[in-house]
């Protein structure tokens, strides 16, 4: 790449940095008060989806830091992908505070939604940089960014489907545990690479026994 379009790319981090650290803060402004203190102990669903939210934020912050290191090449489609993953991560403190206040079919699906898009955009955002053959990475971190397109798109897709099942009729629980295994697997996917790319080296670093001539 060049200068320029080097400039653009950390312009573009920078922005998108500031976006999503505004969307952690206004996060806080989804939590109401209740009408008792005993209330946080009795009721805590609020918080714990304040706390999901948070995580959910923060893993996609991760995820476009690790996109913008190495894979993004600023091309119009791409700064338009960007833009539209902004406005998703944005919107999912919208969706929290509908969930929030309504806790119905409606406000839950809202809220599926908006961590689905965020998460096939960044998945798309991935596997156009491990095609992308004017950036900076290496045949391997190519490699690696094809395999985290498919982790990050299995959740983003798994969020969208079930988006649909409130709307659907199918209880809250149903769609939780759904959000889990999304979120497990990938999880399991990643650390069993981490594992094989660990003990790989050690492999290979063995000594071999030299073969002694037969006599």
């Amino acid at each position: 790449m060049t200068d320029r379009q080097h400039h653009t790319v950390r312009r573009l981090e920078t922005f998108s940095d500031i976006v999503i650290a505004f969307t952690l803060s206004g996060l806080a402004f989804t939590l109401r008060l209740p009408a008792r203190s005993q209330d946080l102990v009795a009721h805590p669903m609020h918080f714990i989806a304040f706390l999901a939210s948070f995580a959910f934020v923060c893993a996609l912050w991760w995820l476009h830091h690790r996109v913008f290191a190495r894979l993004f090449y600023p091309n119009t489609l791409n700064v338009l992908l960007n833009f539209a993953f902004l406005a998703s991560t944005v919107y999912i403190v919208y969706s929290l505070q509908l969930l929030t206040a309504f806790d119905d079919a409606i406000s839950q699906a809202a809220y599926a939604l908006s961590i689905g898009v965020a998460f096939c955009l960044l998945a798309v955002l991935f596997a156009r940089g491990s095609a992308e053959t004017q950036t900076q990475a290496d045949d391997v971190e190519r490699r690696d960014a094809g395999r985290a397109a498919w982790r990050v798109g299995l959740v983003g897709v798994a969020f969208l489907i079930s988006a649909a099942i409130p709307i659907a009729g199918a209880s809250p629980k149903f769609m939780s545990m759904i959000w889990v295994v999304a979120v497990a697997i990938p999880a399991f996917l990643r650390a069993r690479e981490r594992l094989a790319s660990r003990r790989a080296p050690a492999v290979q670093s063995e000594p071999t026994e030299p073969v002694r001539p037969k006599s």
